[in-house]
């Protein structure tokens, strides 16, 4: 599992988004697909590209709201076979998991997260679950048992990230889909281009990443948290 999380670990650091831990959420969804056709538990049909901004100015896609909507509507939205795990990175503790298969619109996937989690909760599974050593990190990860899941169903969704597993996505797909990119940006690691490209929408809060293996990733995160959480990252700079 490690040497499958490394491939997309070395695509950011530890940041808060904990981008790096997200992309590790979605490098296990991706690399974990099942070998047969996904039963899919509650299909949602807003498409990837469906989005908004809330009064507060939270992104809103596939009828959740970002920093406002539960752990709990998204499992209502997406259905409840899902895998916690909390990441102790050098910004502080972060719970992030994944919906195993979702389907929005006409597309399959997975649906990565990360949570704003409560401390006391967080601290609970670090004295009651086993410590593992998180991939490409020092520090430790913690794999959340489903006795321990039900603390996290009231905290609010930080991000989300859909990895489309039946499908190839072109520039032309996201210019199509989004529009014309504020920015793209080649990914950066350790002062060395990794060859995925970002097609970046601050004003929007989505970002869409292409790598050289025709993988895909879309995240979404509210625009005042994008210059930070994913721009920065991106260009090395975390």
């Amino acid at each position: 599992m490690a040497a499958q999380a490394a491939i997309f670990m070395i695509m950011k650091k530890e940041t808060l988004f904990t981008f790096a831990c997200i992309i590790f959420v979605a490098a296990f969804a991706y690399f974990g697909l099942p070998m047969f056709t996904p039963r899919i538990a509650n299909p949602s049909h807003e498409p990837f590209w469906a989005t908004a901004l809330s009064e507060k100015q939270d992104l809103q896609v596939f009828d959740l709201t970002l920093n406002a909507s539960t752990l709990q509507d998204a499992i209502d939205r997406f259905g409840n076979r899902i895998t916690l795990t909390l990441y102790e990175t050098d910004q502080g503790d972060q719970v992030e998991g994944y919906f195993r298969e979702t389907q929005v619109g006409p597309f399959v996937g997975r649906m990565a997260f990360t949570l704003n989690a409560d401390p006391v909760h967080m601290d609970e599974v670090k004295e009651k679950a086993e410590a593992e050593k998180a991939p490409m990190s020092r520090h430790n990860s913690y794999k959340i048992p489903p006795e321990l899941a039900n603390l996290f169903k009231t905290d609010t969704l930080f991000s989300l990230a859909f990895i489309p597993t039946h499908v190839v996505l072109t520039p032309e797909d996201v210019k199509g889909r989004f529009g014309e990119p504020a920015l793209i940006i080649e990914e950066t690691f350790e002062g060395k281009n990794t060859g995925t490209q970002h097609f970046l929408y601050p004003e929007k809060g989505v970002d869409v990443s292409l790598d050289q293996e025709k993988r895909s990733i879309i995240q979404y995160i509210s625009p005042r948290f994008f210059a930070d959480k994913i721009i920065a990252p991106i260009q090395g700079k975390n």
